[in-house]
């Protein structure tokens, strides 16, 4: 059985000329641009999902699709306001830190 990943990216400044690539368990299965939706039919069971953009990304989500389900999650860039100060620190030292996922 089958269930439908829907994935949306937040708008914003930083990182709006660049695609992040999505990686679900372990194998990049797209590209989501800035403000866009990407949706992919995956099968039933327990995944995990991840975003990057170079080497700099997200930590990974770990879900569970049941049959016939929409999972919906949010992908956003985790440096707004005051955080994009910390961009030389979030690429040498967290770089898992640079896009936030979350389910929705």
């Amino acid at each position: 059985m089958s269930s439908k990943l829907i994935l949306t990216r937040d708008k914003a400044f930083s990182d709006f000329a660049r695609k992040y690539k999505v990686v679900l368990d372990d194998k990049e299965i797209g590209e989501i641009k800035n403000g866009g939706t990407f949706e992919s039919v995956i099968p039933s069971g327990p995944h995990s999902l991840k975003l990057t953009v170079d080497w700099c990304g997200s930590k990974v989500l770990e879900f569970d699709a049941a049959p016939d389900q929409e999972v919906r999650i949010n992908g956003s860039s985790n440096l707004r306001g005051w955080r994009i100060l910390k961009v030389k620190k979030v690429m040498s030292e967290t770089p898992d830190e640079w896009i936030r996922i979350a389910l929705t």
